[in-house]
C-alpha cells in the first residue's frame, strides 16, 4: 500500500469536490493504493505557487534536476488567476494611474503581500512596469487585504477567489486580473496586459504528485484517475464559478510546466535581490 499526498486547492470544499475525491480514493484502492489528503499539500510542490516555493523557500539549487526527484508528476490540476486590488477611495482608476504615481515618487507607493507568491507577483508588476514600489509583509494573505480595505497600503495582488466578492461589493477596486483573458464573473475588470503591461501574467495554480519511490504503474493509474475527474464538466463548472480554471496536462506536460515557472519566478526573485528563506 502507498500512502499518496493530493494537494486541494485554497478553494472552498463543497460535496461536489468531496465526492469526487471519495470516488478517486475508492478506486485508488482497488488497485493498490491508500489516499490521504492535506489542505497543505505533503509536499512543497503540491502547493499553490510551488514554482515560488521552490525559488525562494529554502536554498534557491542550481540545478533544477537536483531539486525535483523527490517526487513524480501525476497530472496539472487547477489555476486561478490575480486581482490587482487598491482601496475603493483610492484616486488611482486604473493601473496607468498607478504607474504614473510610482513613477513621480519612486519607493514611496507601498503593496501588501501575505506569503512570497504574492510578494513575486508585486516584484513582477514593478519590473513590467518599470517602477520601484515598497513590500510591506503581513502574516497572511487576509491581512494584505484588510489592509487595502483600511487603506494602509496602497495596493496588493490577491487571488481571484479570495477577493471577487469584496470587488462586486465595491469595498474594494480591481485594476487588473492578472490572467491572459477576462474573466466571466468581472467582465469590466481588464486584464494587466490590456491595461499596458505587456506580457504580464501569474496565476495561484495546484498541481498533483507522489513520491518519486512510488511505482511507475500505481504512478500512471493515479495520473488517469485524476486526468478522468480533470475532463468531466461537474469539475469544470465548480472552478469556474469561482473564477479558477482547470489545468489540462498529464505528467509530462506538468513537469515541463512546472520548471518553467520555476526559472520564471528565479528571474523575478534575482532581479528584486529577494534574499531565500
Amino acid at each position: 500500500m502507498h500512502s499518496i499526498f493530493y494537494a486541494y486547492s485554497e478553494l472552498p470544499e463543497t460535496s461536489l469536490i468531496c465526492n469526487l475525491w471519495f470516488d478517486f480514493a475508492l478506486e485508488a484502492r482497488k488497485h493498490g493504493c491508500e489516499l490521504r489528503s492535506s489542505m497543505d499539500g505533503g509536499l512543497p510542490a503540491l502547493k499553490p505557487l510551488s514554482g515560488i516555493v521552490w525559488v525562494v523557500v529554502g536554498k534557491l539549487v542550481a540545478n533544477l534536476t537536483e531539486s525535483l526527484p523527490v517526487i513524480s508528476a501525476l497530472t496539472m490540476l487547477t489555476r486561478a488567476p490575480n486581482l490587482l486590488i487598491v482601496p475603493e477611495s483610492s484616486p488611482y482608476m486604473t493601473v496607468a494611474d498607478l504607474v504614473n504615481k510610482a513613477k513621480e515618487r519612486p519607493s514611496e507607493l507601498n503593496f501588501g503581500y501575505g506569503s512570497a507568491g504574492y510578494q513575486l507577483m508585486a516584484e513582477l508588476f514593478n519590473q513590467t512596469a518599470g517602477v520601484q514600489t515598497t513590500g510591506i509583509s503581513y502574516k497572511g494573505a487576509s491581512e494584505s487585504v484588510n489592509a487595502v480595505l483600511t487603506r494602509s497600503i496602497d495596493f496588493a495582488f490577491v487571488e481571484i477567489t479570495s477577493a471577487i466578492e469584496l470587488v462586486k461589493s465595491s469595498k474594494v477596486r480591481a485594476l487588473a486580473l492578472s490572467s491572459d483573458k477576462r474573466s466571466p464573473l468581472l467582465p469590466n475588470v481588464p486584464t494587466a496586459m490590456e491595461s499596458g503591461l505587456k506580457a504580464y501574467t501569474a496565476y495561484v495554480w495546484v498541481c498533483a504528485a507522489v513520491s518519486a519511490k512510488t511505482p511507475k504503474k500505481e504512478t500512471a493509474i493515479l495520473s488517469a484517475l485524476l486526468t478522468k475527474i480533470e475532463n468531466m464538466p461537474e469539475t469544470k463548472e465548480f472552478y469556474e464559478k469561482m473564477g479558477a480554471e482547470v489545468m489540462k496536462g498529464g505528467t509530462q506536460e506538468m513537469e515541463s510546466f512546472q520548471k518553467a515557472e520555476i526559472e520564471q519566478w528565479r528571474h523575478v526573485v534575482e532581479l528584486a535581490k529577494i534574499e531565500k528563506q
